[in-house]
């Protein structure tokens, strides 16, 4: 069962690291472009302000996968080099 926590705490964020992290490179396929996702995910948390949600994990997760999909939308409209 998830427990409710604020989404800033440092124990949540390292405690959710890995899956953050994870849901980015099976997104990307790229542990580079990941590990920006990851901290992108973290800086959204640390800006949104002490917030309770009742799943912090799920939470971050969904802001991985949603910046992971900003990400591949504005980079897919971008011209390709040859």
């Amino acid at each position: 069962m998830s427990e409710r926590g604020d989404i800033t705490d440092p124990e949540n964020l390292l405690k959710h690291g890995a899956s953050v992290r994870a849901i980015a490179t099976a997104i990307f396929g790229d542990t580079s472009a990941a590990d920006d996702i990851a901290q992108e995910t973290f800086l959204t948390a640390l800006r949104g302000g002490a917030v309770t949600v009742r799943d912090p994990g799920a939470w971050l997760r969904g802001v991985s996968r949603n910046l992971s999909r900003r990400w591949i939308r504005t980079e897919s409209s971008w011209p390709r080099r040859s």
